[in-house]
């Protein structure tokens, strides 16, 4: 499927230049459930071997809002990230 870590996150990564940045790629044939249940985020932090609130999430819908707030991860608006 599109939404595979492998190849969504592949396709989002290698034009950006970002194949070398980034640690932990979690997609929905990672885990069992969807957003906003915190299952995605959780397995990130993880991943990064961090605790949830030394994390950010920086997301564009309030899905990715509710997402943050259930897994206790500070959550930030992208565009408000673009901005800054």
């Amino acid at each position: 499927s599109p939404r595979d870590c492998g190849a969504a996150g592949g396709a989002a990564r290698e034009p950006r230049g970002l194949d070398g940045a980034v640690e932990a790629v979690v997609g929905r044939d990672t885990v069992r459930t969807r957003k906003p249940e915190p299952e995605s985020l959780l397995a990130a932090v993880d991943a990064l071997g961090v605790d949830p609130d030394r994390c950010v999430f920086v997301g564009d819908s309030e899905s990715d809002r509710v997402t943050a707030d259930r897994a206790g991860v500070p959550f930030v608006w992208a565009a408000d990230a673009v901005d800054a």
